[in-house]
C-alpha cells in the first residue's frame, strides 16, 4: 500500500465516503498504523473537518470512526494535517478562529475506540498564523508548525505530555528568517534530533 499526498493515492486500495461531493477533500491527508489507516476530509462546506477511520480485517478495510472536534465547526478544516504515533493522533484544525489555529489530540483506548483527550493552542497567536500547518507526532513529544507567524516566518513549537497533560516546552525559529521562509514546510524527528526546513530553502 502506497500512501502520497497532499492528493493521497492509495495504490491498490479504494475508499470513499457516501455522499461524496466535489471539492469536499476526502483524502487530503493520510496516516497509517498497524491496522488503521486514518484520511482526512477538511475541505466540506457543509460538515465540520472529519477524519475518517479504518480497520483492517480478513475481509478487507472497514470504516469504524468519524473524529471530529468536540468544539468544531463549518470549516474548521479539521485534518488538514495529520500525525499518528502508538495509540496517539494529533490533528490539526488550521482555519480555527481566523486561521490562529488549534491542534486536536485523539487517544484509542482499550476497547478501540478513539477519543478526544487534549486540544493545544498557541498561546499570543495571531489570525493567519495557523497553528498546526504541518504537524509530527512522536511518542510524548509533539511538534507543531505555524507558518505564518511573523509575516510567514515561521515558528515551530514543541509540546510535551507528562502525566496526560500536554504542556508547551520550546519556540524555535530559523536563525536567519525572512518574510515568508514559511519555517516548518517539511521535518523529520530522529530520536532525540530535529530536522526542519522552510518552503524557500536551497538545496
Amino acid at each position: 500500500m502506497t500512501l502520497w499526498g497532499p492528493h493521497v493515492l492509495v495504490a491498490f486500495l479504494s475508499l470513499t465516503t457516501v455522499p461524496t461531493l466535489a471539492g469536499q477533500g476526502f483524502g487530503t491527508t493520510a496516516a497509517a498504523t498497524g491496522q488503521e489507516l486514518f484520511l482526512s476530509e477538511p475541505l466540506n462546506p457543509y460538515a465540520k473537518g472529519t477524519v475518517f477511520v479504518y480497520r483492517a480485517s480478513g475481509s478487507g478495510w472497514n470504516e469504524v470512526a468519524q473524529l471530529q472536534a468536540a468544539d468544531g465547526d463549518l470549516l474548521d478544516r479539521l485534518g488538514r494535517t495529520l500525525s499518528v504515533s502508538g495509540r496517539r493522533l494529533l490533528i490539526g484544525a488550521t482555519s480555527i478562529d481566523s486561521a490562529r489555529g488549534t491542534e486536536y489530540l485523539f487517544e484509542r483506548d482499550g476497547a478501540g475506540s478513539w477519543k478526544q483527550t487534549a486540544k493545544l493552542v498557541a498561546a499570543g497567536s495571531k489570525a493567519g498564523d495557523s497553528f498546526g500547518r504541518l504537524v509530527l507526532l512522536q511518542g510524548n513529544r509533539a511538534f507543531v508548525a505555524s507558518w505564518g507567524r511573523n509575516d510567514g516566518r515561521g515558528v515551530m513549537t514543541t509540546w510535551t505530555n507528562a502525566g496526560g497533560q500536554w504542556t508547551k516546552e520550546a519556540t524555535l525559529a530559523a536563525s536567519d528568517p525572512a518574510a515568508n521562509d514559511f519555517f516548518g514546510s517539511a521535518m523529520a524527528a530522529d530520536g532525540e534530533r530535529l530536522r526542519n526546513s522552510d518552503r524557500n530553502l536551497v538545496p
